[in-house]
């Protein structure tokens, strides 16, 4: 057991020399007041315990030299009391109780050398373990009010100060009841390793377990973007991105500014700091005139424009950092970060808030791609919509130009373009084609005795009729008034006379009424030409099955006529489309 005592002994003692080297040296690079509190902290306790193996190892009693080492390890409550003004306010009056309690311990320490009477040692101990409590706790309350790389250093620093105030207070017992020094010699040995590690992770820790904690904070706020929407990301976006550049430099706020939708002009889009003012932007705007991070400390030896001086204390912080949010194709914004104190590393400090502000820019870059591409799908569907809509409106036009709006049977203009087609195809195709010419008898006397509405209306259900009795390669056309025409691919002369006489007999059959009234019987008169019995050109054929079609009224009428073999002198295409004039029965 003794063997292990003096081990943890030696250990101990080395650790705290070590880290106050390290702790001095780290201040020698970089200066600051932050690491001067530090370095003079661990120092304070190595002086102390340097003094102590020196002593012990020489076997030299010096009062005035364990005075010293005494008077440097009763420092180490006030300066703790001070390094804690780096992360959080500490009030005057605890200041200068901590003084106070040091000036006293100081005067104890010289007035009674050791050993030192129970009440000089007890009050010692109260002001020791009093600084020490006061620490422990004011850390700790700042580790749960923050977050990210702060949380760390806090709760850390606040367990080691913790463990030193418990080693403080088992040494207020050992001085009432000395009897128990064998057994709490080992565990305040190692409450006082745990301690010095502790403080060393909390308040100086090494490069590389920061740089550490400062991905961890980014990589959380990047994972807090997966499975979000675009739209999700563009309104979470702000609040996060200020709080994950907080928790990254360990600062007491930051704020995002993003331009207007018009102009260079920033506007404040989040923050979580208490104090946001427009002036804060604008001023700092007009300080970074480049793309480039900056950076501006009270603290620094590096001077800096009066202005920012100015606004950095009323904001209460030390330091300052900002960093322009902006890619290869846009600048967004500013982001900008505020601290209590000189960063230990305020290069990684800025690479890690420039690190962060490129991941945001890179976030509003998609967020406005995809609302560019929203915008585009919109415009196309509603182009595709107006398409859509010319193609019905074609359409329909295009079954206006080639109907008959009364009949929906094709118009005349149809007959045109397709009579010619069918006929060239049968022609090549070495095929018979047969075509009709039809006529409503006593039409006009209908109209004459029925009107208007109950001619249409005949003509209406007439052509219905026609449609239901054609083939599907069948065209169906009105000719003119009460004229129609009926051309019937790959159909011999047999077959279209036979075809014709079904129509005139089923003709007979339909049910004519107008407003529920009977209308009589309907009886047709139709006129047959084929191809290639009756010519080989549209206009032969037309004037044809015309031709039949006037035998058939001219001979009573309700029956089939075909055209005579030998083809009539053929006329151009367009006279063989025109009624020829001559008088016709009604």
């Amino acid at each position: 057991m003794m063997d292990l005592n003096a081990f943890l002994n030696d250990l101990t003692r080395a650790t705290f020399v070590l880290l106050a080297v390290l702790t001095l040296v780290d201040f020698a690079r970089y200066r600051g007041r932050t690491r001067l509190d530090i370095a003079l902290m661990f120092a304070s306790l190595a002086v102390f315990v340097v003094i102590q193996a020196v002593s012990n190892r020489l076997d030299i009693e010096t009062r005035w030299v364990d005075t010293l080492g005494v008077a440097s390890a009763l420092a180490h409550p006030f300066l703790m009391v001070r390094l804690v003004q780096h992360f959080r306010e500490v009030h005057a009056p605890i200041l200068r109780a901590a003084m106070a309690g040091l000036g006293v311990s100081w005067a104890l320490a010289i007035m009674f050398p050791p050993p030192t009477p129970l009440v000089p040692s007890l009050v010692i101990v109260a002001y020791f373990g009093g600084a020490e409590a006061y620490a422990a706790m004011a850390l700790v309350q700042g580790a749960r009010k923050t977050g990210g790389v702060v949380h760390q250093r806090l709760t850390l620093a606040g367990m080691a100060s913790g463990l030193l105030a418990t080693i403080v207070l088992i040494a207020g017992v050992q001085a009432v009841d000395p009897s128990i020094a064998d057994v709490v010699r080992l565990p305040s040995l190692g409450l006082a390793l745990l301690s010095a590690v502790g403080y060393y992770l909390g308040f100086s820790p090494p490069r590389g377990l920061r740089r550490v904690w400062q991905l961890r904070e980014i990589h959380r706020f990047l994972d807090e973007r997966v499975g979000l929407s675009h739209d999700e990301r563009s309104t979470r976006l702000p609040d996060r991105l200020c709080q994950a550049a907080t928790r990254v430099v360990g600062g007491s706020g930051s704020i995002l500014a993003l331009k207007a939708d018009e102009g260079d002009q920033l506007v404040v889009r989040a923050s979580d700091h208490p104090a946001v003012l427009s002036t804060v932007i604008a001023l700092i705007q007009n300080e970074v005139k480049s793309a480039k991070p900056r950076r501006w400390s009270l603290v620094s030896a590096a001077a800096i424009p009066e202005e920012i001086a100015r606004l950095i204390d009323y904001l209460g912080a030390d330091t300052v950092y900002a960093v322009p949010i902006t890619t290869k194709e846009r600048t967004w914004g500013l982001l900008v970060s505020l601290c209590w104190g000189q960063s230990l590393f305020p290069t990684d400090d800025l690479n890690m808030l420039t690190l962060l502000a490129e991941e945001g820019a890179i976030t509003l870059d998609n967020v406005e791609l995809a609302a560019r591409q929203r915008r585009l799908i919109s415009q196309l569907e509603a182009t595709n919509r107006e398409l859509e809509t010319n193609l019905r409106l074609q359409k329909t036009l295009r079954v206006q130009a080639v109907r008959d709006p009364l009949t929906r049977l094709f118009n005349r203009r149809y007959l045109e373009e397709t009579f010619e087609r069918e006929l060239r195809r049968a022609e090549r195709q070495r095929k018979p084609l047969g075509v009709i010419m039809l006529d409503l008898d006593h039409f006009k006397a209908f109209n004459d005795t029925f009107g208007h509405a109950a001619g249409d209306a005949l003509l209406r259900i007439f052509g219905q009729f026609l449609v239901s009795r054609s083939r599907r390669e069948d065209v169906a056309c009105r000719y003119g008034g009460e004229e129609f025409v009926l051309i019937f691919p790959d159909a011999p002369l047999d077959t279209t006379i036979r075809r014709a006489g079904q129509l005139r007999e089923e003709a007979k059959s339909l049910q004519v009424q107008h407003h529920g009234h009977p209308l009589g019987n309907v009886t047709i008169s139709v006129g047959i030409a084929a191809f290639p019995e009756h010519g080989s050109t549209t206009a032969t054929l037309l004037r044809a099955a015309d031709e039949a079609l006037y035998r058939a009224k001219t001979e009573g009428r309700d029956r089939v006529e075909a055209a005579q073999r030998l083809a009539l002198t053929p006329r151009p295409l367009l006279s063989g489309l025109t009624r020829p004039a001559r008088r016709r029965g009604t």
